[in-house]
This record gives structure tokens, C-alpha cells and sequence, in this order.
């Protein structure tokens, strides 16, 4: 099996955040409308279960919290809904 880059497994496996869920937010609140990429946890490869996931839904659905401002969040699934945290903001 080819591959462009033979270290890719390892270099997967060792960022910090291939647990958790991050999503992108970019935009310019008020002027334009906010949009959103979503990383899933590397487990939810398995089975397809990143086609399942509730966090993907709910943003489809109802797109980024009005709190949110461009930046990437860590999101966080607790008993009272999802929490974001920011990890980087976006100038």
C-alpha cells in the first residue's frame, strides 16, 4: 500500500485532540453568517458512528451557538447540553 506520508499513522495518534470534538467557526458575526467545520474524535471512525453524531446534527440543524465568535472550540458533551471552549481565536 502506497502512501504519500509514511508517518501519518504516527503523527494522527499524537496530537491531543484526537479525543475530542472541534469545530472551526468562521465568519463575521453580524455581517455575515457564521459556518462551521466539525472534527470528530478519531473513535468515530469505527462503524460510522461519526454519521450518527449529535453534535454534527445539532449544528446542521441549528447552526453555531450566538456566544460562539470566529475561533476553534472544543466541544464537550455534558448532562445539560454541549459546552465549547476556546482553543484558538480566529483574528
Amino acid at each position: 500500500m502506497d502512501c504519500d506520508n509514511r508517518y501519518a499513522v504516527d503523527i494522527l495518534l499524537s496530537d491531543p485532540e484526537i479525543t475530542e470534538h472541534l469545530v472551526k467557526v468562521v465568519g463575521q458575526p453580524g455581517r455575515l453568517a457564521l459556518s462551521w467545520t466539525l472534527r470528530h474524535p478519531l473513535i468515530e471512525r469505527l462503524n460510522d458512528a461519526l454519521f450518527g453524531c449529535e453534535l454534527g446534527a445539532i449544528l446542521a440543524e441549528y447552526g453555531v451557538p450566538d456566544k460562539l465568535t470566529p475561533g476553534l472550540y472544543r466541544a464537550v458533551d455534558t448532562t445539560t447540553g454541549w459546552e465549547y471552549s476556546l482553543v484558538e481565536e480566529t483574528p
